[in-house]
């Protein structure tokens, strides 16, 4: 494209815009002319950065370099809670859980960092929403998952259903212990959920950990609060 601007005494700026193909003239204003310059100096100097298509109930995307960081966040409902018995059997129910952020951290779209973390409201994520501790097996102290999965690209249309998967996957009894605030072991934990409707909120146990805490543990400059009001 080709723009030519001509600037005469006594007249407006005359702007000649063609592409080889079509072309267009008009004649405008000083100050019209000037804040056209202006944004397009801006426009040139930050562009747009565009994300991939995200899954739904995607809260948190930000992406350095070949790395990208995405948060999911799931509502409280119902999921599978299967524990194995010993080689052939297993104990099987379907549980509620409560509200998770689970967190997908990928390299050249290979998962190498995966992380869950309770939230205990309805209302929409603040940097100080306090978070809480997955209250089953399979998570360390830090929120990051003891989960084994194929070492494979994983697009981003495929990490909603993987993080369903993660709740299918046998549990067992690691990392189990101090999880929630119950006092059960782990197997009556599980049948004592299967008569509920909904996780007990007094069983949560804090992280001490707030939402800007526990994303920048793993996006270390990220902005807690992405419509946060900036200068």
């Amino acid at each position: 494209m080709r723009v030519v601007i001509t600037l005469e005494d006594g007249a407006f700026p005359h702007v000649h815009v063609t592409d080889g193909l079509a072309e267009r003239t008009y004649d405008t204003t000083v100050d019209v002319l000037i804040d056209l310059l202006s944004d397009a100096e801006a426009t040139s100097a930050h562009p747009w950065v565009t994300s991939p298509l995200l899954p739904p109930q995607t809260v948190f995307w930000a992406q350095q370099g070949d790395t990208d960081c995405l948060v999911l966040d799931l509502p409280a409902g119902p999921q599978p809670w299967v524990l194995p018995d010993g080689q052939a059997s297993v104990t099987a129910y379907v549980i509620p859980l409560p509200r998770l952020l689970f967190l997908f951290l990928r390299r050249k779209q290979r998962v190498i960092q995966k992380a869950i973390a309770v939230v205990n409201t309805p209302d929409p994520l603040s940097s100080d929403t306090p978070l809480f501790a997955y209250p089953l097996s399979n998570v360390y102290a830090n929120t990051t998952l003891c989960w084994t999965m194929p070492d494979r690209p994983y697009p981003v249309s495929e990490l909603l259903p993987l993080a369903h998967a993660f709740f299918a996957t046998p549990n067992n009894w690691d990392l189990s212990q101090a999880r929630n605030a119950s006092g059960l072991d782990y197997r009556a934990l599980g049948a004592a959920l299967a008569d509920r409707d909904t996780f007990p909120a007094e069983w949560l146990v804090p992280l001490h950990r707030t939402w800007a805490d526990w994303i920048t543990q793993f996006v270390p400059q990220a902005e807690p609060v992405a419509d946060a009001p900036t200068d």
